[in-house]
């Protein structure tokens, strides 16, 4: 695997521009890299916005006898 940075060039702001040359197998590694990074991040999302199946079953445990 080659992966290679040239033409470097720092901007004022603190930024950089550069050059990325890959061969074949680079690319694959990277462009695999970034599904599973990007896979892996809504998983994550996901687990943040869904509530446990434990404080569910509690909160209609509840509302149950709140009705009743």
């Amino acid at each position: 695997m080659k992966i290679t940075v040239e033409s470097i060039k720092e901007n004022e702001d603190g930024s950089a521009d550069f050059n990325i040359y890959l061969d074949e197998e680079g690319k694959d590694f990277l462009i695999r890299y970034a599904i599973i990074a990007c896979i892996s991040e809504a998983i994550e999302n996901g687990r943040k916005a869904t509530p446990p199946v434990a404080e569910t079953t509690q909160d209609e445990n509840k509302e149950s006898k709140a009705d009743e």
